[in-house]
């Protein structure tokens, strides 16, 4: 009203009002003054709903920051550690920043591969879903991850039992990948992970669940581990070489197949990964966009 009160005055404008629903949504206004021979007549009002707009220019903002700091340390560290490696001619001590120069490295090479497979992941549509064995899935993700899980002792017991669901091979594969090595990752030495395979009584859903008995993760973190570069522990994380975008991709992937994704966990005591997902694709999933 005030805007259409400034136009009636001559004055166009154009503001963002935010609702008081909930969510509110956050609506455009813009006015123009009417005129007839130059002789103000009224005043008219465009009202354009740009919440999504905004929500989704807030995430870019967002994301680039975070990938901007991410980068910031690896790229910082490469670039001390070939500066000192230069100058250094002991060779035990070149031999050892080498080595811490090339831990930066592979680090800096996990971040843009996890970022390089959000960005596919969140802009590729499944136009032709297969039928994707997922007992085959699961075993050739442990089979990635046996060295990395023997070198942290830690044994991954596979019980499978559901077999065949519709979507996307490569992604299913990097949703499966993605929770199995974060139980390894954060499970202490000589523990156990489990992965169960089951379909739903009715057949029409498949139950993926994770269980280790690592840190866990504290109630009101338990959200928030699903946000992009988001680390509960971001010592431990660094230590492990953790990126904090596993679980966004999990659940993106676990979404755009029409499924869902959850997590039980007590801390200190361990954590549960369950993943549902249809075994058709439901209609108007495909295109899924975060």
């Amino acid at each position: 009203l005030e805007c259409l009160q400034k136009s009636i005055r001559g004055i166009p404008s154009a503001e963002q009002v935010r609702t008081s629903d909930s969510p509110p949504k956050i609506i455009e206004v813009i006015t123009e003054t009417l005129e007839i021979e130059k002789q103000i007549t009224g005043a008219t009002s465009i009202l354009t709903d740009v919440t999504e707009l905004v929500r989704t220019e807030s995430m870019r903002r967002d994301f680039i920051a975070n990938v901007s700091h991410e980068l910031k340390t690896p790229i910082g560290a490469v670039s001390l550690l070939a500066e000192t490696l230069s100058q250094e001619d002991d060779p035990d001590t070149t031999l050892r920043l080498a080595k811490r120069l090339e831990v930066e490295a592979q680090r800096l090479g996990r971040i843009v591969d996890d970022i390089l497979d959000l960005s596919r992941i969140e802009g590729q549509a499944i136009e032709a879903p297969d039928v994707v064995e997922l007992n085959e899935v699961v075993n050739e993700a442990v089979d990635r991850l046996f060295t990395f899980a023997s070198r942290k002792k830690v044994e991954i017991k596979t019980k499978l039992n559901a077999n065949t669901v519709e979507g996307d091979r490569l992604q299913l594969i990097s949703l499966v990948h993605n929770i199995i090595e974060n139980a390894v990752k954060y499970s202490e030495e000589n523990s156990q992970v489990e992965v169960t395979l089951d379909f739903s009584k009715d057949s029409s859903t498949v139950c993926l669940n994770v269980i280790d008995s690592g840190i866990g993760i504290p109630e009101i973190e338990i959200e928030r581990v699903f946000e992009r570069f988001y680390r509960v522990d971001r010592a431990r994380s660094r230590q492990s070489g953790g990126t904090g975008l596993g679980l966004s991709i999990v659940r993106n992937i676990a979404i755009r197949h029409g499924g869902s994704v959850k997590i039980d966990s007590v801390e200190g005591e361990g954590t549960t990964v369950t993943v549902d997902l249809p075994v058709i694709i439901p209609i108007g999933v495909k295109e899924f966009k975060q």
